[in-house]
């Protein structure tokens, strides 16, 4: 049947794509991070102490004093966007983290890159061997912290490696063209490494995802469990400035449902009716199955009539499921429980949501009922 398809696929997999490719890529953001203060340091005490080591060369060229300062400044930009992200995440998505991270660890890569241009040719050998040090040392170092994600580590070797290959390879010496070529191929052999170890860890990471996603999810709906939800309102109210609105919304005739058309068909139908809340709720509302055919909704809003809106396109929707004609069809029942202070807590607008919700089918079904919350409760 119908009913039993849709509800054996959305039990197998009832996340979509986008949410899995969300958290993964802030995880992925928040690897990059933990490591991002460390790295940024190790990367302004290399610029410094190759600096000192290059000192007379520094005071002679306009170039190579821009050089200097570009790269303590670019030290300055990563700091800053390391203390905004821990202080003000909210400020920007995690793409928008995630590519400005990787833009400045270009950056990054020039500083390297640029850094061979100005100084190798004219250089001692002990600084030479010096700078190819570091052209060979800093990739390797990125392969720990930067190689989760391969754009922002193929972007940071290449900026060093390549202007160092190419410098290397115009010298004319023959042996400056084989250190060439090898540092290409050790390039090569850091890009597989750095590959097997972004698939070790991304392994990991969709592995946790889908042990977190069944810990704090319904398995057939898709939505928050109860303990998620609950969880969810207690971070969130604390922060808020605005009202708060919790909705409970009970189905109505849906044993009937159960006994006419058997379970399968209930559970197709339960996922139903979580698309439907799914496409009445904003981005920013919190919606869980309690279990059964009970679901909540937590809301933070300006005025209860945005919850009103909410509540009756979810009435429309679940009405609008079609079934076979042996069933009369889905209603529901809701009750919105409103408090204007985040004072209250998650039972207090439990229990009175229930409350509401248990006037709307007292006094009619397939409506909605709206208590407010006493301050001073």
């Amino acid at each position: 049947m119908m009913y039993e398809k849709e509800a054996s696929l959305t039990a197998q997999k009832p996340y979509t794509d986008a949410e899995k490719r969300e958290w993964i890529e802030d995880r992925v953001l928040q690897f990059l991070m933990r490591n991002a203060l460390s790295s940024i340091l190790a990367s302004m005490l290399v610029v410094v102490v190759f600096a000192w080591a290059n000192w007379s060369f520094i005071l002679k060229s306009v170039a190579c004093q821009l050089w200097l300062f570009y790269g303590l400044a670019l030290g300055v930009a990563r700091i800053t966007q390391y203390l905004l992200y821990e202080r003000k995440h909210h400020l920007f998505s995690n793409t928008q983290w995630l590519n400005s991270y990787r833009l400045l660890t270009l950056g990054s890569g020039l500083v390297y890159g640029f850094m061979t241009i100005l100084f190798f040719k004219d250089a001692p050998t002990p600084l030479q061997v010096l700078n190819m040090f570091v052209v060979v040392g800093m990739p390797s170092a990125a392969v720990g912290t930067h190689a989760v994600d391969r754009i922002t580590f193929r972007s940071f070797m290449i900026t060093i490696v390549v202007p160092a290959a190419i410098v290397l390879a115009l010298t004319g010496d023959p042996t400056y063209r084989v250190v060439s070529l090898l540092i290409i191929v050790f390039s090569l052999v850091m890009d597989r490494s750095a590959g097997q170890a972004a698939r070790s860890l991304m392994e990991n990471i969709e592995l946790t995802y889908e042990m977190s996603y069944r810990a704090t999810h319904d398995s057939l709906v898709g939505l928050y469990n109860r303990e998620e939800l609950e969880h969810q309102f207690e971070m969130r109210a604390i922060r808020s400035k605005r009202a708060i609105a919790m909705m409970f919304v009970d189905l109505d005739n849906f044993k009937p449902l159960n006994d006419t058309l058997g379970h399968q068909a209930g559970d197709a139908a339960l996922v139903k009716v979580a698309e439907v809340i799914k496409h009445a709720i904003r981005s920013d509302d919190i919606a869980a199955r309690l279990g059964g055919d009970e679901f909540v909704i937590v809301m933070f809003l300006d005025q209860e009539s945005e919850a009103e809106t909410i509540a009756n396109a979810i009435l429309n929707g679940v009405c609008a499921i079609e079934f076979e004609s042996a069933y009369e069809g889905l209603s529901a029942s809701i009750g919105i429980s409103y408090s204007v202070t985040n004072k209250v807590g998650f039972s207090r607008l439990m229990r009175l949501a229930d409350m509401a919700c248990y006037e709307s089918k007292e006094t009619g079904k397939n409506k909605v009922t709206l208590i407010h919350h006493a301050i001073d409760d």
